[in-house]
Formats: structure tokens, sequence, C-alpha cells
């Protein structure tokens, strides 16, 4: 059975820019001019270095950090995942790009879960938090989905909801519920805030249309020991349930709030409506290859490095996404992947999370901290 072999998740970014300059990105602070240095994967360079993996791949995720709609090659490279019977392929995209043709590959069933990047359900809010975006050609553009996937009678994009939580949308995020449930859009993921390695106030966009002029991303973390703010995400969460959307919020506020018995409850149920967003291909081989690796990680605060794959835009490997200022892994360019899978540096950041001798990358992270992977 081939979904016994299925135990990698691969995350890679299709490109090395994006179209938009959101403030709460790395992207808007960028020194180097848009139009120098861009650079995309090719459907010849992923087959090259990809395709010896791609039998093990159980989930992929065709973005990590940057646009995949820029790439002129994802039809092709989306194409070859479907040959390859990848059980679930997954897109994270701010829906600026979006073309005729990639919306009717996107409803063909080659996409099975679409991540929208969005943070606010009105236009004003919006445009100024996601600078070069267009509220209405976003809308429209979800619409049209909506509308394509209605007309051939497919189940696929399932799309989600990203929402960067903050202190500047906090008090919005209601309203984001009811312009959710309008668009017939069932979740919305929260994203806990993360101020960017390279930000500078001073390349903010202040101004009539843009932010207020004390705003500071510093200042944008919410604090989610406030009993206040427990309140509010439980009432939150109460209120999109009623409006048949699963809201998911920062799990600070599930295991802050609850007693052991109750915090693994909720980490089960939280684990269990994930899971409705899978495919019954990719959520069987989960859960065969979470079995499979349970013994090797089942004392560690973290088992993304026995599942997960990322590659960034050089070819540099790491097993998770806030892996910033640590070596990697290996290089695909040196390396085939399935070599750097099973190499040195792998063994000894699986053998330190076993051990909590944690890599300085995981000291900080809120994942590791908060034993959100290792249930």
């Amino acid at each position: 059975m081939g979904l016994l072999n299925r135990d990698i998740e691969l995350r890679l970014d299709l490109t090395n820019w994006c179209n938009l300059r959101c403030v709460m990105c790395s992207h808007a602070y960028d020194t180097v001019p848009e139009r120098q240095n861009k650079n995309s994967i090719t459907i010849g360079s992923f087959t090259e270095n990809f395709s010896e993996i791609l039998p093990r791949v159980n989930i992929i995720h065709l973005s990590v950090g940057n646009e995949p709609l820029l790439n002129r090659d994802l039809p092709d490279i989306l194409e070859a995942c479907h040959t390859a019977n990848i059980p679930q392929v997954v897109l994270t995209s701010n829906m600026m790009p979006l073309t005729d043709r990639i919306a009717e590959i996107l409803t063909d069933g080659y996409v099975h879960l679409l991540h929208v990047s969005m943070d606010a359900g009105n236009k004003t809010l919006y445009n100024m938090l996601r600078q070069k975006s267009d509220f209405d050609r976003v809308v429209n553009n979800i619409k049209k989905l909506n509308s394509l996937k209605i007309k051939k009678k497919s189940s696929y994009p399932k799309i989600v909801f990203n929402f960067v939580l903050m202190e500047i949308n906090l008090d919005y995020l209601k309203e984001f519920i009811d312009f959710s449930a309008d668009l017939g859009i069932k979740e919305i993921n929260c994203a806990e805030f993360r101020i960017p390695h390279n930000y500078q106030r001073d390349r903010l966009p202040f101004g009539l249309k843009g932010l207020p002029d004390d705003f500071d991303l510093l200042k944008q973390s919410i604090d989610y020991r406030k009993p206040e703010v427990k309140e509010k995400l439980v009432e939150l969460v109460s209120y999109a349930a009623r409006k048949d959307v699963s809201l998911n919020v920062p799990y600070k506020f599930n295991l802050n709030r609850y007693r052991t018995f109750n915090k693994k409850r909720l980490q089960i149920i939280h684990f269990w409506n994930k899971s409705k967003l899978l495919t019954w291909r990719s959520k069987a081989a989960f859960f065969i290859s979470y079995l499979k690796n349970y013994l090797f990680f089942r004392k560690a605060c973290c088992s993304f490095p026995w599942r997960q794959l990322i590659v960034n835009n050089s070819g540099d490997v790491s097993p998770c996404c806030t892996w910033f200022g640590s070596p990697p892994m290996g290089n695909i360019n040196s390396d085939p992947v399935s070599r750097i899978w099973e190499n040195e540096n792998y063994l000894e950041v699986r053998k330190g999370l076993r051990e909590n001798n944690l890599p300085r990358a995981c000291r900080n992270c809120i994942v590791s901290m908060k034993k959100r992977h290792g249930i």
C-alpha cells in the first residue's frame, strides 16, 4: 500500500519574491529592489530535485513565505504532483495574481487546500495592512473560485483564511468572522504575530491612506495571558461556531486556561477539526506515519523533525519554518533530499529534542515551548 510509505511533509517556495508589501512581513523591509534577483523554480528543476522524494511525500505545501501564483510553471508543477499521486497538495496565496487559467486548474482537483492570507474583512484596514493589494479584487477572485467549484461540482480546493492576529485587528476579528461566513469560508486560522527579523519602522507606510502615525510593529504582539484577551477569544470561538465557522486561535489561550485533562482534550479536538481539511488519503497516511514514528518522538516537545522538510528559494533545507539564524540541514543543490533527510544534522536535531537538549532555534519557539505538535 503506497500510503504506508507516505511519511514526509514537504514545504517549498516556488518563487523568491512576492507582489505585496504587507506590514507584518519581512518583504516590506527588504532593501533589495523588487525588480532584481527574481527567481522561480522551473518544472525542470522541480523534477530534478524532488522526483526521488515525491513517492514519500504525504502533504506538499507549494509556498512557505512567497507567492506561488507568480510562478509561470505552476500548472506543470501541479501536474507533476498529481502524477506522483501526492495525497494532499496545499497552496498559500494572497490571491492577487489569480488568472482564469489558474482558477480552472485549482478547481480541477489539482490543489486540495488553499490558504488565503487576509487579516481584515473591510477594505480600509485590509489595504492598510497588505500594501499593494486590492481588497475588492481578492474578494472577487475568491467568489470566482467558489462559482467554479459549484459549476464543476468540485470539493476542491477547500479554502481557509489565514489571519495574522495583532493588536490593530483583534477588535475586527468578529467582523472578519461575519465576512468569512458570507463568503462561505468555514475555517479561519489565526496566526500569532512575529516581528520580522529585518523590521525598520521608518519603512512603514504612514499617511492618509496608510497606517496611523503612532503605529509600531513592536507594539502589535498580543499578550494571551491577559484575562480580557482570553475571555474575548472564548467568546469569538463560540460566536464563530454559531456561524458554522471554525476559528483556530493560538494554543496559548487554550493551554493556559484549562487543567491537564482539558488541555489534552482540546488538543485532540483541534487536531480532529484540522483533519477535516485533509483528504482521506493524506489523513490515513499521516496517522500511519505518526504511529510508525511515535516511539521515536513521543518524549520530544515537537515532532516536526521526524515528518517535515522545508526548502527555501536558495535550496537550504530546515525542519520547520522558525529555523531562523541556525545552520541548515543541508542544501538540495549539493545533496539529494533523501540523503539530507537522514544526514547527521537531522539526526542530531532529533536526538536533542528527545533528550531535551534543544537546538538554538527551538529554545524560544512557541511550538516547542507549548508542546503543540507532540501529542
